[in-house]
């Protein structure tokens, strides 16, 4: 039986609400997913309570990350801002716009939206069924009535909240093998635990998941958490660096040798150069010349090393 693609369940103004049952309880704290549905109002962790953690997920006003629940930073604006601020009427227009199929819709129809039928005909294009159709055009059309009357108070100088500002496409994250991944089915997230993503079918259309083995569709799956990427490190042989040749600074003018000292050009490019305070002693000579020997290393070519 074909399935639409993934869309909220309810509508933005009531997400808001079901977030703040959760924000009473728990504040900004992370809990288990247990904890959540009976925060959001549920008995236990059911279909009903799984489907509005999913959509509310789906909004951006919960994070899930390792199977812990707590309210995002867009979520806390919306409840915690002031009414008429900036800052709540940009929060309710990403999470708006958060759901895939709801940004597709923005970007084909912006505001001005046009016939149900007209609508209908487009997700249908995208994969929906016609029933599916309907109850996106249902819960987006609530979304986009809240989300115009939410901004509306707080930018009098634009006509229109969400062209007041311009937000650049922002491609959606591919999952690749080794991320943690749900699988959503039904409105419900099916595995307790997320699980890595092992393979995929030749055709793309199929994901599979360590522990099944049968492959699951691909735009049922839910990107949990993008996969460490180690970079494995080389290792290099570790010959005698070649120092390049730094060419001697200029000599101040103005600067009074007064010791003995050795300045000539050796070798093509090469000038060496020796400066001494004042004359040495025999032994202290001898000294020196064995320091020249110790720095061999510096001054050979690796090729030339012993």
């Amino acid at each position: 039986m074909h399935r639409s693609p993934r869309y909220p369940s309810m509508g933005l103004p009531a997400a808001i609400e079901k977030l703040s049952l959760f924000f009473e309880k728990e504040g900004r704290h992370q809990v288990q997913k247990e904890v959540a549905a009976k925060s959001l109002g549920y008995n236990s962790l059911n279909g009903s309570s799984l489907t509005t953690i999913a959509a509310l997920c789906q909004y951006g006003l919960l994070d899930q990350i390792k199977g812990m629940i707590s309210i995002s930073d867009d979520g806390w604006t919306i409840l915690e801002a002031p009414k008429n601020s900036n800052e709540r009427s940009e929060a309710i227009t990403r999470s708006a716009e958060n759901p895939t199929i709801f940004y597709k819709l923005k970007e084909k129809y912006g505001n001005s939206l046009p016939s149900d039928e007209a609508i209908t005909w487009e997700l249908k294009n995208w994969g929906f069924t016609g029933d599916g159709a309907k109850k996106v055009i249902k819960v987006f059309r609530e979304t986009t009535t809240f989300e115009t009357s939410e901004c509306s108070h707080s930018r009098v100088d634009d006509e229109d909240c969400v062209q007041s500002e311009v937000q650049e496409s922002q491609p959606e994250e591919t999952i690749e093998i080794g991320d943690l991944v749900n699988w959503e089915s039904q409105g419900m997230l099916q595995f307790a635990e997320p699980k890595a993503i092992t393979g995929f079918s030749e055709c793309n259309e199929w994901v599979f998941v360590e522990g099944n083995k049968s492959g699951l569709p691909i735009n049922d799956i839910i990107l949990v958490k993008k996969a460490q990427k180690v970079e494995t490190p080389v290792i290099q042989q570790n010959p005698a660096p070649k120092v390049p040749a730094i060419p001697a600074p200029p000599v101040n003018p103005q600067f009074q040798q007064s010791g003995p000292s050795l300045s000539m050009d050796i070798f093509g490019d090469n000038h060496i150069e020796i400066r001494l305070k004042k004359k040495v002693s025999s032994e202290e000579w001898e000294i020196i010349k064995k320091l020249f020997d110790f720095s061999e290393n510096t001054f050979l070519e690796s090729k030339d090393m012993k």
